[in-house]
């Protein structure tokens, strides 16, 4: 039997039948596709302490996250594993919240966090411990932002690290500062000893004082210069207080420091005091009570700036260029962008 030849009319039919099926497959294999290449930290061969080597999750993953979140609620938790002290933890629960927040889970932290004593913090539940599932992700550089944080695996997640990237919880930074404020024994104590302060220099002036916090970390930074820690010199703190008298009229400078002998001898001035040094939680609130900020180095004067809110100086070469911690940490990630840097 002869066939009869399909006319152009007819194919040309069938084609725009066809074609919107077409893309549709290939759209939604682009998404599938993207769901599986970021599954590489599940792919990754798991060690049989449970740690996933982050090289491994690093492997076939895109540059930006394609993964969607179709819910706006999830039964997923994620957790951290606090190290170090009081500025790691803050960075530690602060981007917790921000992560999180990206990869719609709900972020948690065990009763026995350190931060809980001092800090009005709420994400606390009993149910949060490596031993019910916790899938554990080490962080790939403390001070660097990594994309692939955007998109964790599917499941409770424990996060592992120091995470000392304030992009981490740019999303979030409302409720970093909410989460992050102190009892009020604490805030009285605070607040009382920057009331007598004042009301001792306003007698003297008669105008406004205009207090600048001053930050100087040594201590630990000294003995651990071996893996790059710098130590902020003199020179910088009196550069950084010189700046601060040229941008503002009738200036007080209150310094709180790990190494209160070393500050009052260098940093000796008329308009220089020093912060009662017996709480290292007094300490804080009161230089984020002030009305600006100066740092040296470290985490715990790098919170302080933040929590402070006004204008803020640091240092800007923390890490001995080419160490170790020089090549775990970017400027760009650790440092706001509206914060003056200067040298020494």
């Amino acid at each position: 039997m002869r066939l009869k030849r399909a006319s152009p009319r007819s194919i040309f039919g069938v084609f725009i039948i066809l074609c919107p099926i077409f893309l549709y497959y290939v759209v939604h294999q682009h998404h599938f596709m993207a769901d599986i290449s970021f599954t590489d930290y599940k792919k990754a061969k798991t060690p049989s302490n449970g740690q996933i080597p982050r090289s491994k999750m690093k492997q076939k993953t895109f540059k930006n996250c394609n993964r969607k979140f179709y819910s706006s609620t999830s039964n997923e938790w994620l957790t951290v594993q606090f190290k170090g002290r009081l500025g790691n933890n803050l960075f530690q629960y602060a981007s917790l919240l921000g992560i999180a927040k990206r990869n719609n889970k709900n972020p948690y932290v065990s009763p026995t966090s350190p931060l809980i004593e001092n800090f009005k913090i709420s994400k606390v539940k009993d149910m949060v411990s490596n031993d019910q599932g916790g899938q554990p992700i080490d962080e790939m550089n403390y001070g660097k932002y990594d994309k692939n944080l955007d998109c964790l695996p599917e499941g409770n997640v424990t996060l592992r690290g120091f995470f000392q990237v304030y992009k981490y919880f740019e999303n979030v930074k409302d409720l970093v500062k909410s989460e992050f404020s102190v009892p009020d024994l604490i805030k009285n104590k605070s607040s009382n000893f920057l009331r007598e302060l004042f009301k001792r220099e306003n007698k003297t002036s008669n105008q406004y004082v205009m207090l600048i916090a001053v930050h100087v970390r040594r201590g630990d930074k000294l003995r651990a210069a071996r893996v790059g820690n710098n130590v902020a010199p003199v020179s910088y703190l009196q550069k950084a207080m010189s700046l601060m008298r040229q941008r503002h009229k009738n200036v007080r400078f209150l310094v709180a420091s790990d190494d209160l002998p070393w500050s009052r001898k260098h940093l000796k001035a008329d308009d220089v005091f020093f912060t009662p040094g017996k709480s290292v939680v007094v300490d804080f609130t009161i230089l984020t009570l002030c009305d600006h900020m100066i740092m040296s180095v470290g985490s715990f004067g790098w919170w302080a700036s933040y929590l402070n809110g006004g204008e803020v100086i640091y240092y800007k070469f923390p890490y001995i260029p080419g160490s170790k911690k020089d090549l775990g940490f970017n400027r760009e990630d650790y440092f706001p962008n509206h914060w003056t840097g200067l040298g020494a």
